[in-house]
C-alpha cells in the first residue's frame, strides 16, 4: 500500500475565461484529487497534487508557449478530434523509471524509453476517468493515433481554442506537470450541480472593492513638451487657477483620467484632509 497524500492548491489564471468556467476550478481539483489513489498503485510511490490551473489557449498559441513539446497523446472529446495530452519529457522518464521499479522488469526491460507509450496511457486514464465522471462528458485517449514528440505542422484548419488544464503532481521527491487541451466552448466545462454560477450582484461587489488610484490636483494647465524639457532644480511654475477651496479628485484609467468630485482642502483628525463639495454625476 502506497502512501497518499492531497495538497490542495489552485492557482488562478484567467486570462481568456468566462467566469462561470473559472468557477468550475474546485470540481476539476476534486476529480484531481479522486485519480490520486489509482495513480499511486500504477506508480508505486506517494502521488499529491501541488497545483492545478485553468487557462485558455489555441493550438497555435500553445504551441508557441512550449517549443519543446515532450510528448504529444491525442485525445477524443465525446468522440470529436483535435484534442491532446502533454507531458515534458523529463517527466515521462522519471514516471518511466518508477514505472520498472514498480513493475517486473524483466518483462519490461531496462530503457526507460520503451515505456513510453504504456507509462503515460496508462498514467492520464485515471485522471481522463475521473474528469470525464465529473462533467460528465467522455475524454479518452485516441489509442488509434501515434503518441507524438514534436509539433506537426499546424493547418489554418486544425487551429482550435483550448480550454487548457494543467495537474501538477508531486510523485515521490519530484514534481510533474500533464496538461489537457481541451474545447475551451465547452458548456459542461462552465456548470456543474454543485457549483452556483457567479451572481451579477457578486460580480459587482467584487468590481467594487478592487483597489484604485485616486490623486487630488490643486492645478492643470497644458504646456509644450518644450517647456517640459526646459524644467530644471529651482524651476518656478505658477499656479494661476489654483484655489484651497477647489481641488479636485482624479482617478486614472490607462491614458485617460475621469474626474470623480471636488472638494476643498482642510484637516481632519490632526491630518491634511478634502471635504468632498461636489459628486460628479458619472460615478453615481
Amino acid at each position: 500500500m502506497t502512501e497518499l497524500s492531497v495538497k490542495r492548491r489552485m492557482t488562478q489564471m484567467t486570462r481568456g475565461l468566462s467566469a462561470p468556467v473559472m468557477a468550475m476550478q474546485p470540481v476539476w481539483l476534486k476529480a484531481a484529487e479522486d485519480s490520486l489513489a489509482a495513480l499511486s498503485d500504477i506508480l508505486g510511490a506517494a502521488v499529491s497534487i501541488d497545483d492545478l490551473t485553468l487557462r485558455a489557449s489555441s493550438t497555435e498559441q500553445y504551441a508557441k508557449d512550449t517549443p519543446e513539446p515532450g510528448l504529444i497523446l491525442p485525445l477524443l472529446v465525446d468522440e470529436h478530434l483535435g484534442y491532446q495530452a502533454h507531458i515534458a519529457r523529463g517527466d515521462t522518464m522519471h514516471m518511466a523509471r518508477l514505472l520498472l521499479r514498480a513493475c517486473d522488469q524483466n518483462d519490461i526491460g531496462h530503457d526507460p524509453t520503451m515505456l513510453d507509450g504504456l507509462m503515460l496511457r496508462a498514467l492520464y486514464r485515471p485522471l481522463l476517468n475521473a474528469y470525464s465522471s465529473a462533467f460528465n462528458i467522455s475524454i479518452a485517449l485516441n489509442d488509434e493515433l501515434p503518441i507524438l514528440d514534436e509539433w506537426p505542422h499546424i493547418r489554418r484548419a486544425d487551429i482550435r481554442s483550448f480550454l487548457v488544464v494543467s495537474t501538477k503532481l508531486i510523485v515521490g521527491d519530484q514534481t510533474i506537470s500533464l496538461d489537457l487541451c481541451l474545447p475551451n466552448n465547452e458548456p459542461r466545462f462552465a456548470e456543474h450541480p454543485d457549483i452556483a454560477p457567479p451572481r451579477q450582484d457578486a460580480m459587482v461587489a467584487a468590481a467594487r472593492s478592487a483597489n484604485v488610484e485616486i490623486s487630488a490636483v490643486l492645478d492643470s494647465w497644458n504646456v509644450s513638451p518644450g517647456i517640459v524639457a526646459a524644467f530644471k532644480k529651482g524651476t518656478v511654475l505658477p499656479l494661476p487657477g489654483a484655489s484651497m477651496e477647489a481641488l479636485s479628485l482624479i482617478i486614472n484609467q490607462g491614458r485617460r483620467s475621469t474626474t470623480l468630485a471636488h472638494g476643498e482642502h482642510g484637516r481632519s483628525g490632526g491630518s491634511q484632509a478634502i471635504r468632498l463639495s461636489q459628486i460628479e454625476s458619472a460615478i453615481r
